[in-house]
């Protein structure tokens, strides 16, 4: 008798019947013997059946035309409100260089430098629980703090 559980991406291929034969029969005598993952096949199957059952979700017709004048109607300069001005109060402004992106880019490099820099990613990598607990939350500490820090000085 296999007592082995299969494990959920074997069992949603099961209930989807995309796997072969052989693992098919196997986690079907597997479940004969075993309620939970009989429950959970039988779960999948039913969750399959619901996806089955429902329909295909259409945008209505004018959606792609709505999307298309809001993209031409948006501008390539933000306008900034003045209080006076010989423009009617309005006066174009290029955008900053620290587009949202870039500072989440230069954050990201900042914050991975400092946990291989600081040797976070080392003690991860080995799962020492004991040097896990005793070090690393003053060092994550110090380095979400630097990278917020960084972060608020760019964006400023």
């Amino acid at each position: 008798m296999n007592r082995k559980h299969p494990n959920g991406r074997e069992l949603q291929q099961f209930a989807n019947r995309s796997c072969s034969e052989l693992m098919a029969r196997r986690i079907q005598e597997h479940a004969e013997t075993c309620g939970i993952c009989r429950h959970k096949a039988e779960a999948y199957m039913e969750l399959n059946r619901q996806l089955n059952a429902m329909t295909d979700a259409q945008p209505s017709p004018e959606f792609a035309d709505r999307i298309m004048e809001r993209l031409a109607d948006e501008p390539s300069l933000q306008v900034r409100e003045q209080g006076s001005g010989a423009q009617g109060g309005r006066t174009p402004v290029r955008r900053s260089f620290w587009r949202p992106e870039l500072t989440n880019l230069l954050a990201a490099a900042v914050a991975t430098y400092l946990f291989i820099h600081a040797g976070i990613l080392q003690q991860v990598i080995t799962l020492d629980a004991g040097v896990l607990e005793s070090g690393l939350r003053g060092k994550v500490d110090f380095v979400i703090g630097f990278v917020d820090k960084v972060t608020n000085h760019i964006r400023y």
